[in-house]
């Protein structure tokens, strides 16, 4: 993986959680949901730090990796209609 790729895959991770905080916002969320972005967002510089050597190997276990981003985004969303009053 080239440099370009990886920087362009940082952008399009970014551009997701911009999305995401957008929605977020929209739809009114609070913190519950905020920390499941936050999660994610740690779970995507994870993402960046495994892919740093360009090894197909790490590549890969960083592709795994999403699933782990879904759960969080969706303990935040669960997270925030439990404690909705």
């Amino acid at each position: 993986m080239t440099y370009w790729r990886r920087r362009f895959l940082a952008l399009v991770l970014g551009l997701s959680l911009l999305a995401l905080v957008l929605l977020g916002r929209t739809l009114h969320f609070g913190l519950c949901y905020y920390g499941g972005l936050a999660a994610g967002a740690a779970l995507f510089s994870w993402q960046q730090w495994l892919i740093r050597a360009r090894d197909y190997t790490d590549c890969f276990r960083a592709f795994e990796n999403n699933h782990y981003f879904g759960i969080a985004i969706f303990i935040g969303i669960l997270l925030e209609y439990a404690t909705a009053p």
